[in-house]
């Protein structure tokens, strides 16, 4: 019996993936934006392959989720349904310095990361929820990280996107509760991404989380995901928190 959808933004990265792969085992149909490489092409059609062996179906839609063509397209393809879940798992972000070095920040590499990391978490749930796809019972699912509050080499834009989205998460819990509609931020350690290692600081900031974590390992995009629907689909418990988990210091 397949369970209602679920969107994922991102849904062919590490993180987006990993959420896919567990709603999949719980049934739930799947629609996963992607950015259109075709390049990728062979990557995501074997995913969405392993995907479908779990007996779901599987749209991908290829397009930039700040542009409105984008997101025309993913609401023509869901017009009718209503989403278990949106999760927004975009991890496309500028790096640099704010002051020094060849890749210095400016004006626009702020407000791209911004854009992407941040605000369209907001703008897709408005559009959704405008267009009766997200309703009582659906969830907002966004992804923060440490780089918000500590600093990290090369990560201050990422770091003002994360701060924006764990704000926009509160607010827009706030407002959305009494609609029944649930809104989460997930903030998490490092995980080895392939995201994560365009930083030139990569090896040192792996070996630094590395010795901080009690396994004595990076964190897996799949024990986040495993960590995050397990939380989520506890929505009817007493304990049930929303707004911003910090699974950095054990919230859950």
């Amino acid at each position: 019996m397949h369970k209602d959808p679920v969107l994922i933004l991102g849904g062919m990265g590490s993180v987006g993936f990993a959420c896919a792969k567990q709603f999949a085992k719980l049934g739930h149909d799947l629609i996963l934006i992607c950015r259109g490489r075709r390049t990728k092409d062979a990557e995501y059609g074997q995913k969405a392959k392993a995907l479908r062996e779990y007996g779901v179906s599987v749209d991908i839609v290829k397009g930039n989720i700040c542009n409105e063509e984008c997101l025309q397209k993913v609401l023509n393809l869901i017009k009718g349904s209503t989403l278990f879940a949106m999760v927004h798992a975009i991890a496309d972000g500028n790096v640099g310095s704010i002051f020094d070095g060849e890749k210095k920040l400016n004006e626009n590499s702020f407000m791209y990361t911004l854009n992407t990391m941040c605000i369209s978490f907001v703008t897709w749930t408005q559009a959704l929820i405008d267009n009766a796809n997200i309703c009582e019972g659906s969830s907002i699912i966004g992804f923060s990280s440490e780089g918000f509050y500590r600093v990290l080499p090369q990560y201050a834009a990422n770091g003002v996107a994360k701060a924006g989205l764990e704000t926009l998460c509160l607010y827009m819990a706030d407002e959305l509760e009494s609609k029944g509609i649930s809104v989460f931020v997930f903030r998490t350690k490092m995980m080895d991404t392939n995201a994560i290692k365009i930083f030139d600081s990569y090896e040192m900031l792996k070996k630094a989380q590395i010795s901080e974590n009690a396994n004595k390992s990076l964190t897996t995009p799949d024990e986040i995901a495993s960590k995050v629907i397990s939380y989520i689909t506890r929505r009817n418990a007493d304990d049930m928190k929303y707004g911003v988990i910090d699974l950095c210091h054990n919230d859950y």
